[in-house]
């Protein structure tokens, strides 16, 4: 809760924030002043009873709205990724999706780590209660030291890269998903296919 605060209310200083088992409010981010992209990692489980996923009281919000209001104001795509990690320990009775809503203004995301029948825990290895799947402490470390406070570091070079990729190339053609020719090359957060001479095909997602 304290985190959600501090990226809202002091977010000329915060680069990204996670969350373990953690909460907001009703209300928390009716006042949030948020001046740059801000990366999010949420770590919940389903069975979390201190804060509950899905608060039927209504003093929390629940966590789809969490993730809803971060990728909003972060221009993420709207749509997650979502992959099953591996069920590493099949005793510890929950097992581990992740969410991420990418191609944010900074090439930031919002990511969410769901422990289904996770509770109010810390997972990791060493936890003989806990999700044993994953470390909560190498997950935060990964997640938030790719950022600074212009978003994703290197986000400039990542593009750059691919503008430098492209001039040893010659460029046919752009399509989209639907197959149809377009002209501009920077379709923000549209998915675009680069057809080249040679016949190499590039699938490109624009920050």
């Amino acid at each position: 809760m304290f985190s959600y605060e501090l990226a809202c209310n002091l977010n000329s200083r915060v680069a990204a924030i996670t969350s373990v088992a953690g909460g907001a409010f009703i209300g928390a981010f009716y006042n949030c002043n948020i001046t740059h992209p801000t990366a999010l990692l949420n770590i919940v489980g389903t069975n979390d009873d201190t804060h509950p996923y899905n608060d039927s009281n209504g003093w929390y919000y629940p966590v789809s709205e969490i993730n809803s209001y971060w990728a909003s104001v972060n221009n993420t795509n709207p749509i997650p990724l979502v992959i099953e990690l591996p069920d590493i320990n099949i005793s510890d009775g929950s097992q581990v999706e992740k969410y991420s809503w990418i191609n944010g203004d900074g090439c930031v995301s919002v990511e969410e780590i769901k422990i289904i029948n996770g509770g109010h825990d810390w997972p990791s290895p060493l936890s003989p209660w806990a999700n044993q799947d994953i470390n909560a402490n190498t997950e935060i470390w990964n997640f938030v030291s790719k950022y600074n406070l212009n978003g994703l570091i290197n986000c400039d070079n990542l593009y750059l890269e691919f503008e430098n990729s492209e001039n040893k190339r010659e460029l046919l053609k752009i399509i989209n998903v639907l197959g149809r020719k377009v002209n501009a090359t920077r379709q923000k957060r549209e998915v675009l296919f680069y057809i080249y001479k040679d016949g190499s095909v590039d699938k490109k997602v624009i920050p």
